[in-house]
């Protein structure tokens, strides 16, 4: 008896100081946790939390905030960023696409995609591009043009009995015009079912259930690449600039 109680204390008290210096070795990781300057390119970086974006200098010093969303938040050239705001599911779509200057004042805002209970919304989900970086973030020779359309990622509700008995969560791709705020649907993925290569178990379960079935999380044009020139024709025309291309969860 007298051996159980001392082995139960023995175990008991390493587990106390495992648990003590996990604590002390998390403890010294808040902040910046390693940085060899002779092995990184000096920069700055730019951290998305919920709903603040963090400008980080190499020292992982806090240079700039925004109270912007974050799904994602993209800076431009000038200083500009760009992401999500209003209401919504965060982490499923929002009703304002937003830019603020460098000083946070609005720079622009877009909410005129669809309007649902009396308020205009954007449905914008996770992702967005300006014309001119197909990519979102730094790219040589790829600056986002001023005052250019802007590509957007969004949501929309579709009952199609054809693919489901039940309300599709479905997603869509739509260009907004900078100056006019007039917008243009390109792609909505309902459209093009039977070309995304579900199996026989997935479309039943898709008729079964409906919802957010492909949940796609970023897109962009593919861009200037060398397998295919516009000018000539000449190459592969799936790698045409203007093509979007996607990924889904």
């Amino acid at each position: 008896m007298a051996l159980r109680r001392l082995l139960s204390f023995l175990l008991t008290l390493v587990c106390v100081s495992v648990i003590l210096l996990v604590c002390i070795n998390l403890s010294g990781c808040i902040g910046l946790v390693y940085y060899d300057p002779t092995q990184t390119c000096d920069g700055y970086t730019l951290m998305c939390k919920d709903t603040t974006a963090h400008l980080l200098d190499m020292n992982g010093i806090i240079i700039k905030s925004w109270n912007i969303n974050c799904y994602p938040a993209k800076m431009f050239p000038d200083g500009s960023i760009m992401g999500q705001s209003g209401f919504g599911e965060a982490r499923l779509e929002l009703s304002q696409i937003v830019q603020y200057s460098w000083d946070g004042e609005l720079e622009w805002k877009f909410t005129d995609w669809e309007v649902i209970d009396g308020v205009s919304t954007a449905r914008v989900h996770h992702d967005f591009q300006r014309d001119g970086n197909p990519v979102g973030y730094y790219a040589p020779g790829l600056p986002p043009q001023s005052d250019s359309n802007v590509l957007v990622l969004a949501k929309d509700d579709v009952l199609d009995p054809e693919i489901s008995k039940n309300l599709l969560m479905d997603d869509v791709i739509y260009e907004v015009d900078w100056e006019t705020q007039e917008s243009a649907l390109l792609w909505q993925a309902s459209d093009h079912f039977g070309e995304l290569g579900f199996d026989e178990q997935a479309k039943q379960l898709i008729y079964s259930s409906g919802g957010d079935y492909l949940h796609i999380n970023s897109v962009s044009r593919v861009g200037p690449n060398k397998w295919y020139d516009p000018d000539t024709g000449e190459g592969d025309v799936r790698f045409h600039p203007d093509n979007l291309i996607m990924d889904s969860r």
